[in-house]
């Protein structure tokens, strides 16, 4: 099982099911945010659920904000601008599934690069 550890933002990510595991329509894998961790607002080209399993959330779709925990289920379809943070002292710990499987690159389009290219344009 692979494991990434984003140490910028204190989000730690461990693949379940993926192409590596000859997967073609989905991932499938365990998110796990310190109790400092966030993750900006963003969208993709797919769909993700998420099934909270430890902690609180403060989380963002498409601009309504929600406070999830053990049990809450959450989706996000292809475009909804989303995004976390641990709302908690603790670990806060979900189960997310992608589908259609993100593509190898540009699969993240965060809200921060639209704002800055917006500022540069002036516009």
């Amino acid at each position: 099982m692979r494991t990434a550890l984003l140490v910028y933002s204190g989000i730690t990510v461990k693949m379940m099911v993926d192409s590596d595991l000859g997967a073609v329509a989905s991932t499938m894998f365990m998110v796990q945010y310190a109790p400092d961790g966030v993750a900006g607002t963003h969208d993709h080209p797919f769909e993700e659920t998420y099934l909270f399993l430890e902690g609180v959330a403060h989380a963002t779709f498409d601009g309504e904000r929600y406070r999830l925990g053990p049990g809450d289920l959450a989706w996000a379809g292809a475009g909804c601008v989303h995004g976390f943070a641990n709302a908690g002292e603790g670990p806060l710990r979900w189960l997310e599934t992608q589908a259609p499987q993100p593509p190898p690159r540009h699969s993240y389009r965060f809200t921060r690069d639209w704002e800055y290219l917006r500022e540069a344009l002036g516009s």
